[in-house]
């Protein structure tokens, strides 16, 4: 009996392995739905100053003076400022023109049009 079982237990394990070989694990996660699309982001809010609305942004890519920003928090907006000069090689103030940013807040850029 106990001879039967093993042989049960090793064709299970078989027909398991083999189903994996198949493709068919990977045909059901390709058909599950699609894939993320994420976001590049090219900057983080770290410091706000609300009593003289300004905030400063730490940038993966610099924006230029005078871009207007828009800030997102969990995907949703959440400010929008106005880049000044570039404070360091990658840290920048910029005035708030709208909205209630927050230190985590971040951005990404869309290349200004001519």
């Amino acid at each position: 009996m106990k001879h039967i079982a093993r042989w049960f237990l090793l064709a299970a394990a078989c027909g398991t392995m083999a189903a994996c070989r198949s493709g068919r694990v990977e045909e059901a996660a390709a058909t599950s739905g699609p894939r993320p699309y994420l976001v590049p982001r090219h900057g983080t809010v770290v410091r706000v100053n609300p009593r003289d609305r300004y905030v400063v942004l730490e940038c993966t890519h610099l924006p230029i003076p005078g871009e207007v920003i828009t800030l997102y928090r969990e995907e949703r907006v959440s400010a929008n400022v106005r880049a000044g000069r570039v404070a360091s090689d990658r840290y920048v103030a910029a005035d708030i023109i709208e909205g209630e940013p927050m230190a985590g807040d971040w951005f990404r850029r869309t290349p200004m049009t001519p």
